[in-house]
C-alpha cells in the first residue's frame, strides 16, 4: 500500500542503487544511514537510507515536507526510490559535514562567523514557519556546511524527519528532538514555532562554546558573558524557559549582538574587505537588464522604491567603448526601466532624472530598518530579504512585494502577494508583519 505512494511522487521504477557509484557512509542516526554518492554524470549527492523499522507514515510526511521546501539554506531534496523494503532519499550533498562536527574539530566560532551562520538559519527557519512547518529537531547536528574549504561558510538546515505541519495558529504535542536542544514546552506537550527559536538559541550557544547545552535546565552563561555580554544576552533571550517571554524569530536580527557583526566580513572573505570596497568605489554602475552605465553616485531613495544599485567593473573595456552617461543617451533607457517595473506591478520612481533604480536592491547594512511612507511600509528583514506593503489612498494594503536576493547565484526574485481576498489596513513601523498569501506571483532577474 505504501509503495503506491511512490508511484505518485517518485521515480523509483527507473532508479535504484545501481544508478549511483562510490557510495560511502558519512552519517548514521536513529532511523537510517546517510551515504555520499555520485550519479553516472558525476554529480555528487547524499543518499539517506531509511530502514523498514521506521514509521511508514513518518517517512511519507518527511518526503512530502522536503518536496515542498525550496530555499538556499535548506538541504535540497531531489527524488526518492524504494528498494528491498527500504526507502532511499536522494538529496543535496553538503561536503563540509555537520556544524556540530565542525565546531568540535575547530573549537568555538568567532562572533562574526557565528552571526553569519545564525542569519542563514534565521532565514531558513522563517521560511519553514511561513509554510506552517515546525522543524522540531533543530540542532547543531542537523545544520550542514555546504563546503568547509571556502572562505565564506554557507549552511543548510536538514533532516526533516520529525517536522510537522501545524496549520495556522496550531500547536504540537509530541515529545521529540535532540537532548539539550529541546524547549521546555515540548516536555509539556503543548508548543509551537517558539520551540524552534529555543533550539536555534541552543545552536548559537554551541557555536560560541563548542558545547551542547545541558539536557536539564538553562546553560551556564557566565564565561560567555565575560567574553561577549551581548552574545550571552541573546542566547539567554532565545533560550528563555517561558515561551511567552522568549524573543521572537524576527527580532533576533535587530539585537545588539547581531547588528554589531552584520557589517563585518566573515573570516577569509574578501567580499567586504577595505581594499575591495575602495576598488569598487571607482567603478561605474551598470544595469544587468539594459546595459545602462552610469557615473557613480550615492544610492537614492524615492517615495515608492527602496534603495538599490548594482556595480559591475568595466576596467577590462577600452575607454571609448564605455557607454556615455549623457542625459540624451540615458533618458530612453530610464523610461524603459520605469515601464518594466510598472508592468511587473512594482510601481514607478519619481520623475527625477538624477535617480535611477537598478537591480539588485542593496539590502546589506539596512537590516532591521522599518520606514512608513504615504505609499506603504518598507521593512528590511535581513540582508537578502525585504518587503514593501503597498497601500491605497484608503489606507488599505493592495499587495505585498517580497524581494529576495541570492548572493551566490546573483539572482533576485520578487514575490507579489495580491491581497484581493482579504482586507488588511496599513500598519505602523513597529507593528507586526502582515501574513503573506499562499500563492504569490514571482519574477526573477
Amino acid at each position: 500500500m505504501f509503495s503506491a505512494f511512490y508511484q505518485q511522487i517518485g521515480k523509483y521504477k527507473s532508479m535504484g542503487l545501481f544508478s549511483f557509484k562510490n557510495l560511502q557512509q558519512i552519517g548514521q542516526g536513529g532511523f537510517g544511514v546517510v551515504y555520499s554518492a555520485q550519479r553516472e554524470n558525476g554529480e555528487k549527492v547524499a543518499i539517506k537510507k531509511i530502514g523498514n523499522a521506521a514509521s511508514q507514515t513518518r517517512i511519507k510526511e518527511e518526503i512530502k515536507t522536503m518536496k515542498l521546501l525550496r530555499h538556499r539554506n535548506i538541504v535540497q531534496f531531489y527524488e526518492t526510490f524504494f528498494e528491498n523494503g527500504e526507502t532511499y532519499l536522494v538529496m543535496e550533498l553538503c561536503e563540509g559535514g555537520s556544524l556540530m562536527d565542525y565546531v568540535k574539530q575547530r573549537g568555538p566560532l568567532d562572533d562574526s562567523t557565528a552571526v553569519h551562520i545564525l542569519r542563514q538559519l534565521i532565514a531558513a527557519v522563517k521560511y519553514i514557519h511561513d509554510e506552517n512547518i515546525l522543524h522540531r529537531d533543530l540542532s547543531a547536528g542537523n545544520v550542514f556546511i555546504k563546503d568547509a574549504t571556502k572562505s565564506t561558510i554557507t549552511v543548510k538546515l536538514g533532516d526533516f524527519g520529525l517536522a510537522t505541519n501545524l496549520g495556522q495558529h496550531g500547536t504540537a504535542c509530541t515529545i521529540v528532538g535532540t537532548p539539550g536542544f529541546i524547549a521546555p514546552q515540548v516536555f509539556g506537550q503543548n508548543y509551537d514555532q517558539a520551540a524552534d527559536v529555543y533550539s536555534l538559541g541552543a545552536v548559537l550557544y554551541t557555536m560560541l562554546t563548542k558545547h551542547t547545552p545541558p539536557t536539564k535546565g538553562p546553560p551556564n552563561l557566565e564565561s560567555l558573558k565575560k567574553r561577549n555580554p551581548s552574545a550571552a544576552d541573546l542566547v539567554e533571550r532565545m533560550m528563555h524557559t517561558d515561551a511567552r517571554r522568549r524573543i521572537q524569530l524576527k527580532e533576533i536580527v535587530m539585537t545588539d549582538y547581531v547588528k554589531a557583526k552584520m557589517g563585518e566580513a566573515t573570516p577569509g572573505s574578501r567580499e567586504h574587505s577595505r581594499d575591495s570596497r575602495s576598488q569598487r568605489s571607482r567603478e561605474p554602475f551598470r544595469s544587468s537588464r539594459d546595459g545602462i552605465s552610469l557615473e557613480r553616485r550615492p544610492p537614492a531613495r524615492s517615495s515608492s522604491q527602496p534603495v538599490n544599485s548594482r556595480r559591475v567593473p568595466d576596467g577590462h573595456r577600452a575607454a571609448h567603448e564605455i557607454p556615455t552617461t549623457s542625459r540624451a543617451s540615458v533618458e530612453p533607457d530610464r523610461a524603459r526601466v520605469r515601464q518594466r517595473l510598472s508592468a511587473r506591478g512594482l510601481g514607478s520612481s519619481q520623475e527625477d532624472n538624477s535617480r535611477q533604480q537598478i537591480w539588485p536592491i542593496r539590502m546589506e547594512r539596512l537590516v532591521g530598518q522599518r520606514v512608513r511612507t504615504p505609499g506603504g511600509r518598507y521593512i528590511v528583514e535581513m540582508n537578502t530579504r525585504c518587503r514593501f506593503e503597498v497601500v491605497s489612498k484608503g489606507n488599505i494594503v493592495l499587495r505585498i512585494l517580497v524581494v529576495e536576493y541570492d548572493p551566490h547565484l546573483l539572482i533576485q526574485t520578487v514575490y507579489v502577494h495580491k491581497m484581493s481576498n482579504r482586507v488588511e489596513h496599513a500598519r505602523n513601523e513597529t507593528d507586526d508583519l502582515i501574513e503573506l498569501t499562499r500563492s504569490p506571483i514571482s519574477y526573477t532577474s
